[in-house]
């Protein structure tokens, strides 16, 4: 990544009265207002849900904590020496309908994780699924906060606003949605954040091991690993392959010697389980989103080459940004991990709502070193994007708001900063 300072030229007028504008409105106590509403408005409609619950199926026909069940029913299925079928989706389904019994609920929420991921939930079997699931949402509110104190030792503006900047956090619809399911998803934040601390270190080896963490998420992976063969980082990649080869282990060693191949096999088919009965498309949010909810199953192929173009376009566009010397104590090193983090999601074929969570680092970032008004306005737009974005993509039109909202902000951030990051 690059070690550039960016350099500053001539504003638009439209920019600079977008900046004063955000500096007028979008202050930091109206910002913890606002955040501190959404959290009220989320709590209250969740307790609604919850207060009528019918067994693990709420007031409104949702599953109680949908994504930790999944996790906990597939780490069941390797308990009760069913490792061999983990894929198997009939097996998955009769696992769930016992588990939901006597309630139904249309659909079924498959594991396609890979297989290592459904060892990290054994312990979480013997317990019920409501102390289970609320441990589970403490562990996520925890991820939260430690990625943020991870990064804040290097954001310096930052620390004495951490609590502000958590509640902001917490008001982000990825984070609530993620804890509302119970996805493995905020974990991802920790995850970039402990790899990022370890760049800032020198520590490369450290932070591909790290990393490789995040093959229990996988589609955030692909720009990461990009940047570093650009930037010849060997000793970070030797880490990650290190890593990924401990799970790959533990994998074959205590779910069944197919665990791999068979995700493997499906691994394919992950992008166009968009349109799969009872999945919830609105919540999509890559670039490949863009074309594949307006065309439809019908044209699949033609919006994935779409999605694929654009993808490389992005990766191109990032490649030149990060071109240069690496030198993680220089603001260009920040801004450089901030643009790949905010491309991670936007460029993966299989990609929810709850993943746009890593947001929240590249947020914290790029506010340390480019604080503007247009920057605040860039995070607002993303930020209610993703709050009304699947609302109205279900009702309205099958456009996903975030990922325009997220190259919205992204223009924005280019024209703030300047032409890139470019070379002392």
């Amino acid at each position: 990544m690059s070690t550039k300072a960016p350099n500053r030229i001539a504003e638009p007028p439209a920019l600079v009265r977008l900046d004063r504008w955000g500096d007028r409105m979008l202050t930091l106590a109206r910002a913890r207002a606002y955040a501190t509403i959404a959290i009220i408005l989320f709590a209250v409609v969740y307790g609604l849900g919850i207060a009528g619950h019918r067994g693990l199926v709420d007031r409104f026909g949702h599953v109680i904590g949908t994504d930790f069940l999944m996790l906990r029913l597939a780490a069941s299925m390797i308990r009760d020496g069913h490792g061999e079928r983990l894929y198997d989706l009939g097996l998955q389904a009769a696992y769930q309908r016992a588990a939901l019994a006597p309630e139904t609920v249309p659909g079924m929420n498959a594991f396609i994780a890979p297989p290592f991921v459904a060892l990290f939930f054994l312990p979480w079997t013997a317990l019920p699924h409501a102390l289970g699931f609320l441990m589970w949402a403490v562990i996520g509110v925890a991820s939260v906060v430690g990625a943020l104190r991870i990064v804040a030792r290097y954001t310096p503006q930052t620390s004495p606003r951490l609590n502000s900047v958590v509640l902001l956090s917490l008001s982000f619809s990825p984070v609530i949605e993620a804890l509302e399911g119970g996805t493995n998803a905020l974990l991802s934040l920790a995850v970039f954040a402990a790899a990022y601390a370890a760049l800032k270190e020198d520590r490369d080896a450290l932070a591909g091991a790290v990393l490789a963490l995040q093959l229990c998420r996988p589609q955030l992976l692909l720009v990461p690993l990009v940047v570093l063969v650009f930037k010849h980082r060997w000793r970070a990649l030797a880490g990650f392959l290190c890593g990924a080869a401990v799970l790959a282990v533990a994998a074959e060693l205590f779910i069944a010697p197919n665990a791999l191949t068979a995700w493997a096999r499906i691994a394919p088919s992950l992008s166009r389980m968009i349109f799969e009965p009872g999945m919830p498309y609105a919540i999509f949010c890559s670039v490949y989103a863009l074309f594949q909810l307006p065309l439809g199953p019908e044209h699949f192929a033609i919006a994935s080459v779409a999605g694929t173009i654009v993808s490389a376009a992005l990766i191109g566009a990032l490649l030149r940004l990060c071109s240069g010397a690496w030198s993680p104590k220089h603001a260009g090193f920040d801004l450089a991990c901030a643009a790949v983090l905010i491309e991670a999601p936007l460029v993966s074929p299989y990609l929810q709502l709850h993943d746009l969570a890593i947001l929240i680092i590249p947020a914290v970032l790029l506010a340390e070193h480019v604080g503007r008004g247009t920057l605040r306005v860039a995070f607002a737009l993303v930020w209610f994007a993703c709050m009304i974005g699947p609302a109205v993509t279900s009702r309205l039109v099958r456009v996903p708001l975030p990922p325009l909202a997220i190259l919205a902000a992204a223009g924005m951030v280019l024209l703030t900063v300047g032409r890139g990051i470019r070379s002392d």
